[in-house]
């Protein structure tokens, strides 16, 4: 193999190319933006997956807990809070958060519209770290431990509408018997980007919630559970459903919002296809470029043949040859991605939409597990491929090749 090393070596790096010179540089080129194109795609496509599931999690939870009684709204049935499941939940692997909730559907009733709102009732407990990022304007409401609070947060799609502003007071009816209404203070306008959290949900005190269903202090519509990693989901969610009292049930957040799950889950077709697409564009040029090389060298090849090289020698030689090729398109693809991966981090050069894509950027998510399959398995289909022209090789005989011109 050293003496196939050195001949390939000599071709690649000392030997002047004359009509094959354009093609290989093509074919580099190739390899480059074949590279580049395979790993901002996955970077893009898997960051965007994150954000959403973030976002969603964020929101909703990665678990609930809720009665078993089937309801088609919003609204729940109510459990027994229970320090003792609290406890056993929390001392699951992989659980980082656990808090309280209750949702009650309500209708937002102003001077000029009305517009149907979920009343998010949430306790001390609540981890505003995710509400916090999409303030747009105020605070989260404060919570005492004396009385209930009366502020409110809520949706910038909800203001727009009903053209509400920081400080406002909202009167929210809620359809029940007898019919009530309460009075809130907007304390903060959020907007996280996602259509089915923005158009529908609202944050309050947890305590409104339960005067308006006459509900006891213990008394919860359910707990949300987050996790360290979306991947652990079913194996949690099964430990969880364990522990929780006869009456209770756990479903998680790929059945409650199943659309956006599913969606995202169809871009990962979408990178198969890409992957595919460039591979192929890659291998082509790369073969294309093997042949004319081969024909461009046929007589060295009766040369060498000539000194009592075999078939599979020679075929070597120029198998080597394109690995070096490739190795050299595959360097300058990871400088041209990696360039664009990291100014789209750094500075967020690309915008979106954000009524359309949930977000007003492009996310990119960087792994440098995903970079080294990702250039290895690169370097192996192209190099593997190669011989395939290779074998023509075979077919050229030395007295011919020598004179060849």
């Amino acid at each position: 193999m050293k003496f196939e090393f050195y001949i390939a070596k000599r071709i690649t790096f000392q030997s002047k190319r004359t009509f094959s010179k354009t093609v290989v540089r093509i074919a580099i080129a190739a390899i480059a933006l074949s590279l580049a194109v395979m790993m901002v795609s996955i970077s893009i496509v898997k960051g965007f997956q994150q954000e959403i599931k973030n976002k969603v999690t964020g929101f909703a939870s990665h678990i609930q807990i809720t009665h078993t009684n089937i309801n088609y709204t919003f609204e729940n049935e109510p459990i027994e809070y229970s320090p003792d499941v609290y406890k056993r939940i929390n001392e699951i692997d992989q659980v980082n958060h656990l808090q309280v909730f209750a949702n009650k559907p309500g209708i937002i009733k102003t001077q000029e519209a009305i517009e149907g709102v979920i009343l998010k009732g949430v306790s001390s407990t609540y981890d505003w770290n995710y509400m916090n990022q999409f303030l747009r304007e105020g605070k989260h409401p404060e919570f005492s431990d004396s009385s209930s609070s009366t502020e409110i947060l809520i949706s910038a799609t909800t203001c727009r509408k009903l053209r509400l502003k920081i400080g406002d007071d909202v009167a929210i009816y809620f359809v029940q018997q007898p019919p009530r209404v309460r009075k809130f203070t907007i304390s903060g306008i959020f907007e996280s980007g996602i259509e089915e959290i923005d158009e529908v949900f609202a944050v309050c005190d947890i305590r409104q919630i339960q005067k308006l269903n006459n509900w006891s202090e213990n008394q919860i519509g359910g707990y949300e559970v987050f996790m360290n990693d979306l991947e652990e989901l079913e194996r949690v969610n099964d430990l969880i459903r364990a522990g929780v009292n006869y009456n209770e049930d756990t479903k998680m957040i790929t059945e409650i919002y199943p659309q956006i799950f599913d969606w995202l889950n169809l871009l990962n077709v979408n990178i198969r296809i890409i992957l595919l697409l460039m591979v192929i564009v890659a291998a082509v040029n790369m073969i294309t470029a093997l042949l004319i090389i081969i024909l461009e060298k046929t007589t060295m090849i009766g040369i060498l043949k000539s000194f009592g090289s075999t078939d599979q020698s020679v075929s070597f030689i120029f198998i080597i040859h394109s690995a070096f090729l490739i190795l050299t398109g595959i360097l300058i693809g990871n400088v041209f991605s990696l360039a664009i991966i990291f100014l789209q981090q750094k500075f967020e050069i690309i915008k979106l939409p954000a009524e359309s894509y949930y977000m007003d950027h492009v996310p990119v998510l960087f792994t440098w597990g995903r970079f080294i399959l990702l250039n290895m398995a690169t370097f192996v289909i192209c190099t593997l491929i190669m011989f395939i022209p290779a074998r023509y090789v075979a077919g050229i005989k030395p007295i011919k090749a020598i004179r060849f011109d």
